[in-house]
């Protein structure tokens, strides 16, 4: 395959290429806190879906010892999480997959976690919020760090500039509408966590937990 130039790559591609972890508003901090918030157990089983370069997954192995699946449609981006996962001594319990997020290749109820940082501002978000739905197990619980729009906006000119660094799926929501959305598709519980402006180095986190039905 020839590789693409760096005027050619969008903006996960040139993450990719340059390896780059944590890209997320907020950055790594706001990583951390998210996982301080969700209280992970060494025997649960965690998917972070949307993985990137295995930075979040790596890191949930090698502090709390727990099992973890990452995915990712780009095939660099696994290729560099396996390389991290085999320089941080993590191999035994981090797997990285090329899978979609909207057709993950797993079985219903198999994970008590799904993570994700920074992909369903780009997607489907309905579409996305019922897959990770599915793979989660009965009283599994969602913890799901993105941008929001402090207020709806018409303003045509933000939403291109959006578009134009991120892709023309870019569709951040206010809080309430991420609220909704998940409510919609059937998780229960939903809390906003930790809500903090941009300027101050911080995202939001959107605390999940799915009941039984």
């Amino acid at each position: 395959m020839e590789q693409k130039s760096i005027d050619d790559m969008n903006y996960f591609e040139l993450l990719a290429w340059l390896g780059i972890g944590s890209s997320h508003p907020g950055g790594f901090p706001a990583t951390i806190q998210n996982l301080e918030t969700m209280h992970v157990k060494t025997e649960e089983y965690v998917l972070d879906a949307g993985c990137g370069n295995g930075l979040t997954a790596c890191v949930l192995a090698k502090v709390v010892g727990c099992k973890v699946v990452g995915v990712d449609l780009n095939h660099q981006m696994i290729e560099n999480a396996r390389v991290r996962a085999k320089r941080e001594g993590v191999s035994h319990l981090v797997e990285f997959k090329v899978a979609d997020v909207y057709k993950l290749p797993f079985e219903d109820n198999t994970f008590d976690l799904v993570m994700a940082e920074s992909i369903t501002v780009f997607l489907n978000k309905r579409k996305a919020y019922k897959e990770f739905y599915r793979v989660l197990k009965p009283e599994g619980r969602i913890a799901d760090l993105e941008m929001c729009m402090i207020q709806e906006t018409s303003d045509d000119n933000f939403k291109k500039q959006m578009k134009a660094c991120f892709g023309n799926g870019t569709n951040p929501l206010t809080l309430e509408e991420w609220k909704n959305t998940l409510q919609q598709v059937g998780f229960e519980d939903v809390e906003v966590r930790n809500p903090r402006t941009l300027s101050n180095n911080h995202n939001v986190k959107s605390i999940v937990k799915r009941e039984k039905s």
